[in-house]
Order: structure tokens, then sequence, then C-alpha cells
């Protein structure tokens, strides 16, 4: 043994500066070996926690979870990389996504359903009651077993028929909202005629649906059933053109949400991302797929059925209104002052170096102000009909030609320059006719116009019909039969 003072102790030691020193230990059998204070500082440290998972349990949580974990890893589809979901289509991803969702537990499964689908009974605004759900259940079925048609007596018949058909218009119902749901902003007419259903949009973001009785249409205002769909603002109604069970609806809080009457229930169709973003128009070109408005100037291709969106920089401003006619040309109309003809099958995500505009757009057309809304003739497209704050403008338009080749005319009454005329609707059936309202002035009320073809423009026309008493803010004709339907603030007026 090396004693203290020894000067080969002295070397040992300098040679091991820095490192703990070596300490004698007998072991069990009780001879000793050399081990450093570092070795001896781990083994303490293992054995404290060790005792540390035994008293609190962890050992068997681990093993609980590991045997959860092989559980859940064995419903796995073998084989499967989610590495490689990246490079599959929309529809694969789609599929196996749910794939994934069946293997979570229900509670969280129910979760992801109620964010898409709900059942009309969860969405009953304020101001209606649950038990009358049952009721517009009946109401629904018992529309649907109509399909009535468009007459054709409406398409043929001279408009001086037509007149004397609207001075035989009376009003059969008026309509008031409950004072919880606000004022009108959107207003839809389904195409039953026995009873007359109608739908309105709400500031506050309610679809109410209203049954008129053709024996006793007093009883209408009894029977309207709202639905708080959306949270804020709706800005546009369509019922689908080949389904008409469904009613699609697009709203300033961002989503597009449509009504399912066969399976009672609201589906959540598109939100936008963007918080300042909302959605103002929406136009139906397959039952599956819809084109939407938005206020930053963007078109969205919204497949229902896919659930894929794609998305075209197609204005500077606010998209206004969108109509489709033949599938693949899109009229769109927009704050900007442009009201432009697109060809769907053109379009793409790419945009040009020049404008940031996509590429697609057949024609476009400038207007000195904001064009409120732009619209196809009902009968193949062939005409236009674009409305601004203070001016209607009639445009002819061939397919087999160029877009706004030749101009019929600004409709406007020069009285009414401030009277703030709301956007014009064409008649259902003709190409020749449409509807607006004035809000004040010797226009105010329901103004009908006959828009002839002519070679020379008509300047400061006034209406060839006008109706007095009736509601301003948004007129429609009935789809099928000879009705007029007129909105404004929290009133809705129903001519017969």
């Amino acid at each position: 043994m090396i004693e203290p003072g020894d000067n080969q102790s002295e070397k040992k030691r300098g040679r091991g500066r820095g490192r703990p020193a070596k300490v004698q230990k007998l072991d069990e059998g009780g001879s000793s070996g050399d081990r450093s204070e570092l070795d001896m500082m781990r083994e303490r440290n293992i054995i404290e926690k060790s005792i540390m998972f035994k008293t609190t349990g962890l050992l068997e949580s681990a093993a609980a979870f590991e045997a959860t974990l092989k559980r859940k890893q064995e419903k796995v589809r073998p084989g499967r990389d989610p590495s490689t979901l990246a490079g599959r289509s929309t529809r694969s991803n789609r599929i196996a996504a749910q794939q994934d969702q069946a293997i979570l537990p229900a509670a969280d499964a129910s979760k992801v359903q109620d964010k898409k689908d709900k059942s009309l009974k969860d969405c009953v605004a304020p101001f209606s009651k649950p038990e009358d759900v049952p009721i517009f259940l009946e109401v629904a079925k018992e529309v649907q077993k109509e399909s009535p048609k468009k007459s054709s007596e409406l398409q043929s018949m001279e408009f001086s028929t037509m007149k004397e058909k609207l001075e035989g218009l009376c009003k059969i119902s008026e309509l008031m909202l409950n004072y919880q749901a606000s004022k009108v902003t959107a207003l839809a007419v389904h195409r039953s005629v026995n009873p007359l259903l109608l739908t309105s949009g709400t500031k506050s973001g309610s679809v109410c649906i209203w049954k008129v009785e053709e024996d006793d249409p007093e009883v209408a205002s009894s029977q309207v059933f709202g639905f708080g769909t959306h949270v804020d603002q709706v800005n546009h109604l369509l019922f689908g053109a080949d389904h008409p069970n469904f009613l699609f609806s697009s709203s300033r809080d961002g989503t597009v949400k449509c009504l399912d009457l066969n399976r009672e229930q609201f589906t959540l169709c598109h939100k936008t991302l963007e918080e300042e973003t909302w959605l103002t128009w929406h136009a139906q070109v397959k039952p599956s797929v819809l084109l939407v408005a938005s206020s930053e100037g963007c078109l969205l291709r919204l497949d229902t059925r896919e659930e894929a969106v794609s998305k075209f920089q197609c204005h500077y401003g606010s998209i206004n209104s969108v109509d489709v006619v033949r599938e693949n040309c899109v009229l769109t109309a927009s704050d900007d002052g442009i009201m432009s003809i697109w060809d769907l099958r053109c379009m793409s995500t790419s945009k040009s170096v020049d404008s940031g505009i996509v590429k697609g757009r057949q024609r476009a057309t400038p207007i000195t102000e904001a064009v409120e809304s732009a619209f196809f003739s009902p009968q193949g497209g062939n005409r236009l009909l674009a409305s601004s704050k203070d001016h209607f403008y009639v445009y002819d338009h061939a397919p087999n030609l160029a877009p706004f080749q030749s101009f019929s005319g600004v409709i406007l009454n020069s009285d009414t320059r401030k009277s703030n005329l709301p956007m014009a609707h064409w008649h259902p059936s003709r190409s020749d006719v449409f509807v607006a309202g004035g809000s004040s002035g010797p226009a105010a009320g329901i103004n009908i116009f006959n828009a002839k073809v002519s070679s020379t423009p008509t300047v400061l026309r006034q209406a060839d019909y006008l109706i007095k008493d009736g509601c301003t803010s948004s007129v429609l004709f009935h789809p099928t039969c000879f009705v007029l339907v007129s909105a404004a603030a929290s009133k809705i007026h129903v001519f017969k």
C-alpha cells in the first residue's frame, strides 16, 4: 500500500488531476475494488429513481400505454405508410382520413361530426320552438311531392298581355319577421305552387322559411320556421336547380351551408380561413359543385362531394354576384366597376404577372361605378342584365359572338338617381322582362321593365309597369307561376 506522503502517490494524483479520486470499497465478498465517486453517484440515482417509479405507479402506466398503442397499430391496414399520404389524390386522402377516424374513440368521432352536420332541432332560432320542427318537416314533404314546370304560356306571352295580368295582381299576404330576426337581407322562392314556400335570410344570420297557403294566405305569419344557421348576415339563398330539397346559404361569417330537407340537417359546405373575408354570393354549376364569391375578389369552385376547393383571383374588389350558364360560362360583377365573362375550363390558379388576375377571362367591360349584380337571361343566356347604384344595363350576348358586342341600353328613371335602386332580376321564363325595386320618388315600388332588343340604345327610360304598394329591397318572380314576392326591412309581401 502506498503511504500518504510517498512521491509515487503525488505523481499519480498529478496525472489524475480533474478526475474523481478512486476510493476503496469492500464488495459483498469482503474484497475491495476501485470505483470512482461518479460511478457511485450514478448508482445511487438509479436506485432512488427506481424506488420513485414503484411508489408512483409510473411503470404500470407505461406498460398499459404500450399495450394500448399496440392494439391500435394492429387495427391499421398492414403495409400502410403515413408518409405516402402526401402523394395521394384528394379523394384517396379523404378516404384514408375516414379510415383513420374510424379507430378514434367514439366520443372524439362524434365531436368531429358535430362540427360539420347539425340536425334541425339543434339549429332552431330563439324566436322559434323546437316542437315546431316536425310540423316544418311535414310541410317540406308536402312541397317535395310537387314538381311544377315553368309555364310555356308565360314564355310566349306578349308583354301587353302580361301587363294586363300584372294589373290583376293583388297583395295576398304580408309576412312579418320576429324582432329577434332583424331585417331581411336575402330572399329565395321555392318552385312549389300550393303551398308557396318562401325563404328569407336575415341580418342576424337566421334562415326563415314561410308557408303561404293559397286558400288561406293570412295564416302564413304564424307559420314561420327560423333556424340559427349562421352567426352573421345571410347574403344569398339558393334552392337547388335539379334538387329543390337543397337550400344553400352563404353568409358574412365566411361559411356556406346546405339545408337538406331529406336528411333533416344543415351541412357545413365551406368555411373561409381568412377572418376578414366574407362570402357574398353563390351559384350552382352542378348538383354538387358551387361557385362562391368572396369579399376579397376571389371566386371559389367548391365541390361538396369531393370536399375540394379551387380559388381564383378574378377581381380587385368584392364580387357581388355570380351567374352560370351551360356549366362553363361564368358571369361576375364586382365593386371594382368591371363585369366579366369567364370560361371555367380555361381558368387556373396561376395569375397574370401584369394584372394579378387569373387566366380564363373571355371579356370584361368597365362600368363607371360598382356593379351590384349581373345575370344571364334565362333563355340560353343570350342577354345580360347588370345593376349599379342608379342604372340598369342590358346587353345582347350570343354564344357564337363576342360578349357585349351589341348594347341594348341603359334603363333609368331620371327622377330616381338618389333612390338607391336594388339589383334587378330577370323573369325566370323570359329574356325580355326584368323586375327591380325603387325606394323613393316616382319609382318607389316594384318596377317591371320590358327590355326589348333594340338597335338603338335606350337612355333614361322609365318602368313599363309600377306596383306602388310593395316592398322594394328585394323583388323576385316565382319560378313557375305568376306570383311576385318582395321584401324590405322586416316585411315580405306576396302578390298573386
